[in-house]
This record gives structure tokens, sequence and C-alpha cells, in this order.
């Protein structure tokens, strides 16, 4: 996971793509 390459937070605990607005 590249963090900071997407705009969001990839959740793999809940294995699901969550944007944040931060």
């Amino acid at each position: 996971v590249e963090t900071g390459a997407v705009v969001g937070t990839w959740n793999i605990e809940k294995n699901i793509y969550v944007e944040q607005d931060d």
C-alpha cells in the first residue's frame, strides 16, 4: 500500500477504500 499516493486510506481491516478529506 502506497501511503500518500492516493487520496484516502486503505483500511486493510475492513478491506475497503475510505476517502479522507483531511
